[in-house]
């Protein structure tokens, strides 16, 4: 299986727009939804130019509808690509709920590419082709088995393992938040440019959801705003570790209760320097989040039985785990984890 092949993941929260007269949430938001993250997936891997040249319209929707989403539900839309001919490619989406993986509803579309500028349909680049749509039956079979058997393959509880090679973004995906700056790698970091608001990378390969450390070394190379804020699994939810907002030096965790990094009880000073790399270390366990500046202790705070989730807005895109800085230019390297119990 290709790039293709791989699934991409969004997550979505229900809002109060979406819920209809009887309580649940409407089938059009339903299918909002399956064409929101074809788009994200397709801002998140497409190649710049082609996403210049081309806009995609649907030609065909099938869903069915499983189970009903309700108002406070967080929702992960799965996608993946299907099979193409030249002017129909196929796409399979699941909307699932976060809290238990149930599905709620799936869906096929066929998409058609269209010419921006003559607004015509029209065929696409061999690299577009081979990263959305499927390869041979049986080479794809096969490669689908070996990535499962990867992905199945554990590392060793307390072995640091690294998440960033150095040279590339390989198991990365640039987040399509709007206005994004660039993201590049340069000198063994990951550089994060200044956006309009935020720019941020994304990991698309496995990551446990509890009982975990992360660490990473980051700076802040321009601007006055977070740089290399972590959103991160907690258990069934969200959060983010943000690192300098707030005009530069809060840091603290969004949200606990419902209330911001800038309000909760996480919430502490810190001065960056511009320039200065420093090392953050974050540890994620049923019943507590802690975390480390340059080894001094930041943060450590109880959330058994609390509410932890992610501020209202497009961070929701770096879920499950990602990256961002904030009208800021950061850098990252040396990002790592390791479990700390068997998974």
């Amino acid at each position: 299986m290709s790039q293709a092949g791989e699934v991409f993941e969004l997550a979505i929260s229900v809002e109060p727009a979406d819920i209809d007269q009887m309580g649940h949430v409407n089938n059009v938001a339903y299918l909002r939804w399956v064409q929101e993250v074809a788009v994200a997936h397709w801002q998140a891997a497409a190649p710049a130019a082609d996403q210049a040249r081309l806009r995609w319209v649907v030609v065909r929707h099938e869903i069915d509808y499983l189970q009903p989403a309700f108002l406070g539900d967080a929702i992960i839309a799965r996608t993946w690509v299907g099979a193409a001919s030249r002017l129909r490619f196929e796409r399979f989406t699941e909307l699932l709920r976060a809290t238990d993986r149930s599905v709620l509803a799936k869906a096929r579309t066929a998409w058609c590419p269209i010419d921006t500028q003559s607004g015509k349909p029209t065929s696409v680049s061999p690299e577009v082709r081979a990263r959305f749509s499927v390869l041979a039956p049986l080479l794809a079979a096969f490669l689908c088995l070996a990535t499962s058997i990867a992905a199945n393959a554990q590392p060793k509880t307390g072995e640091w393992q690294p998440l960033f090679d150095g040279r590339s973004l390989e198991g990365w995906r640039v987040t399509p938040f709007t206005g994004r700056g660039e993201v590049r790698v340069s000198n063994g970091t990951i550089v994060l440019e200044a956006g309009k608001p935020m720019t941020g990378v994304t990991w698309t390969g496995s990551f446990p959801r509890s009982d975990y450390e992360i660490r990473y070394e980051a700076a802040r190379l321009e601007g006055s705003d977070f740089f290399a804020s972590a959103t991160f699994p907690v258990q069934d939810s969200h959060c983010t570790w943000v690192t300098g907002g707030w005009g530069g030096d809060i840091v603290g965790l969004s949200s606990i209760d419902g209330w911001d990094a800038s309000d909760n009880e996480t919430r502490s000073y810190f001065n960056f320097e511009k320039g200065r790399w420093y090392a953050l270390r974050l540890r994620v366990t049923d019943d507590r989040i802690m975390a480390w500046i340059d080894d001094k202790p930041i943060i450590d705070v109880a959330i058994r039985g609390r509410s932890v989730g992610l501020r209202h807005g497009e961070i929701k895109l770096s879920a499950p785990l990602g990256f961002a800085s904030y009208v800021t230019v950061g850098v990252l390297r040396r990002i790592e984890y390791r479990l700390l119990r068997p998974r």
